[in-house]
């Protein structure tokens, strides 16, 4: 989004993007040296979330509930539905409370 506002030649600003569920806050200062229109450019870095994955066997029959190795090397991978890209991939599987 682009926000228009005045500010004053020869004056210190701060810009600041509060605490929100979505982004990281960030504080940006900024002097206004001229009249001519400024840009402020603001780079947004989003919050990540802990994800953690459940791997459940499917048994077959005459199986019995136990541990079981995952390969090695296993990689997963989260996809984002609405921009159909890869956002995050991770290697490291935790079953049982031991690693993989």
């Amino acid at each position: 989004s682009v926000y228009r506002s005045r500010v004053f030649v020869g004056e210190r600003y701060t810009l600041e993007l509060l605490d929100n569920e979505e982004l990281v806050p960030q504080t940006l200062e900024f002097s206004v040296t001229s009249a001519a229109p400024l840009v402020v450019p603001l780079v947004l870095e989003r919050k990540w979330r802990d994800l953690r994955v459940n791997l459940r066997y499917k048994l077959g029959e005459g199986e019995s509930e136990g541990y079981f190795s995952l390969p090695r090397g296993l990689t997963l991978r989260a996809r984002h539905d609405g921009l159909g890209v890869v956002s995050t991939t991770s290697t490291k599987v935790e079953v049982h409370g031991l690693t993989a």
